[in-house]
């Protein structure tokens, strides 16, 4: 009896963002043909490409719980106000809503698995050992940084230093991220806050996330601007690493017509 053949699709494209991530990701790596960037041999282009793969796939997850999040947020706020104004309290009210507290930290385990997947595609890419997007006296891709310093040829760092920097002016940020996911395993995120119900207005506030104490956005804001935030993120990183395996006087382009390919190499005129 014969094999069956199935063909299998890897990924399931639900709205505009899941489009965004593919093509700012996993598309990349379509385009261009690996065999230019010099990988010692075919097991670790192979590698690199699950790698990225992961990386896509991390982070459809994440726009997966952004979806959630969002269709529930908006019957939580009218069940929650319909109760509340059917109660005889004359008290605001709150509600901590597992939910939605679920997609959150949904979204950013998501989102830290892509940066981990992310680090991982530089060890066959350039030779690195790491094993995650790992942090370093509190700066998050510090590790990262320090595998560049230490691990590259005089050449390579050469071409890592636009990597480097780009890197480095992003830390900050990147490990407030990781910091929003570590608070998850500690047990909750203290900077989110309840629903809460103002009787005086009859007016239903949704969740809030606190940033350095006092600013604060709506946490749906938060979370689509996080994800479309990472998604540029992750592509500059993938496509900075690329460039440092390439020939001096070629560089990555981009498709500005969204044409297929999405990305070519090209000569610097």
């Amino acid at each position: 009896m014969g094999e069956d053949i199935v063909l299998t699709k890897l990924f399931e494209m639900k709205d505009d963002v899941d489009k965004k991530i593919m093509s700012n990701t996993f598309n990349i790596v379509m385009c261009l043909n690996l065999d230019i960037f010099s990988f010692k041999t075919k097991k670790d282009s192979e590698e690199y490409f699950n790698h990225i793969k992961s990386v896509a796939h991390s982070l459809l997850k994440a726009n997966n719980h952004l979806r959630k999040y969002n269709l529930q947020e908006k019957e939580i706020l009218e069940d929650f106000k319909k109760e509340c104004l059917s109660s005889s309290n004359t008290i605001d009210m709150s509600l901590n809503p597992i939910d939605l507290i679920s997609e959150i930290d949904g979204m950013l385990n998501q989102i830290k698995a892509a940066l981990d997947s992310l680090a991982k595609s530089l060890n066959p890419l350039l030779g690195f050992s790491l094993n995650g997007w790992h942090k370093k006296n509190k700066k998050s891709g510090k590790v990262v940084l320090d595998s560049i310093d230490n691990n590259l040829s005089l050449d390579l760092n050469n071409k890592a230093q636009n990597l480097k920097k780009y890197i480095e002016n992003n830390i900050s940020w990147i490990s407030y991220i990781v910091f929003l996911r570590d608070s998850i395993h500690r047990g909750r995120l203290e900077n989110v806050s309840n629903i809460i119900y103002k009787q005086k207005n009859q007016e239903v506030i949704s969740q809030r996330i606190y940033h350095n104490g006092e600013e604060f956005e709506n946490v749906n804001d938060f979370l689509i601007r996080l994800l479309n935030e990472i998604i540029i993120f992750l592509k500059n990183i993938i496509l900075l690493s690329l460039s440092i395996k390439i020939s001096s006087g070629m560089c990555i382009v981009e498709n500005k017509d969204n044409n297929w390919p999405q990305y070519s190499l090209s000569i610097l005129m």
